[in-house]
C-alpha cells in the first residue's frame, strides 16, 4: 500500500461518518521552554451538527508560571452557528468555516484538522494532508494497537500522522518547526451506511 491509499482511506472514513467524537490533548513545546498545553473535544453528527471546545494553559518558563485561558466552544447546527463565549469574538461568526478559522491558530491547529477531514465544504483550513512531501514512514504501535505512519514535509517543517491501520482514524499527529506540538486524539467514529 502506497501513501496515498492510506490518504485516501482515511478520507473516505472521515467523509463517510455517521457519528464522531474525540478528546485529546495538544502539548506544544518551545525553544524557549515555554509549553502551551490544550484539552479539546470534538462531536459530529451527519451531516450538520457539530460542536468543538477546548480550554489551554501555558506555562512561561522565563517567569516560572502557569497561566490558565478560558474555555472556547463553537456550536453548529445546520446553518446556525454560536461560540460558546459570545464576548471572545465580535461580531459573531457568519459561518462554520469562519468560527473555525478563528480559533485555528490559538488552538494550534486541533480546531480545523479532522473536522476539516469530517466537513471539508463547511471548513477550509490547510488539509492534514496537504503537503508536497508525503511518504510512509514504519509502523508503530500505540497502547498495542498498529498505526500507520505518514511523515510530511515542506521547506523545513515536517510532522508525522499516526493512523489506526484497522479503523483508518487519525490517532495523533506530531508538528515540528519553530516549535514542536503534538496532538493525540482519542477518537470514535461510526461509519455511515
Amino acid at each position: 500500500m502506497d501513501v496515498h491509499s492510506v490518504i485516501e482511506r482515511v478520507m473516505q472514513t472521515y467523509a463517510g461518518a455517521r457519528l464522531y467524537s474525540d478528546r485529546g490533548t495538544v502539548a506544544v513545546v518551545f525553544r524557549t521552554g515555554d509549553r502551551h498545553t490544550i484539552s479539546f473535544e470534538t462531536a459530529f453528527e451527519a451531516k450538520d451538527r457539530f460542536s468543538f471546545s477546548f480550554r489551554a494553559s501555558m506555562f512561561h518558563s522565563a517567569a516560572s508560571r502557569l497561566v490558565h485561558f478560558d474555555e472556547h466552544r463553537i456550536y453548529a447546527d445546520g446553518d446556525l452557528v454560536r461560540l460558546g463565549d459570545p464576548e471572545w469574538r465580535e461580531p459573531p461568526p457568519k459561518s462554520l468555516g469562519s468560527a473555525v478559522a478563528s480559533m485555528t491558530g490559538i488552538s494550534f491547529g486541533c480546531a480545523h484538522r479532522v473536522p476539516h477531514l469530517l466537513m471539508p465544504d463547511r471548513i477550509g483550513g490547510r488539509a492534514l494532508f496537504a503537503w508536497p512531501e508525503l511518504a510512509l514512514g514504519d509502523p508503530v504501535e500505540i497502547d498495542g494497537v498498529r498505526h500507520v505512519v505518514v511523515e510530511f514535509g515542506d521547506r523545513g517543517r515536517t510532522g508525522r500522522v499516526f493512523i489506526d491501520e484497522g479503523s483508518h482514524v487519525v490517532r495523533r499527529s506530531v508538528d515540528v518547526f519553530d516549535h514542536t506540538f503534538t496532538t493525540d486524539y482519542l477518537a470514535v467514529l461510526t461509519p455511515g451506511r
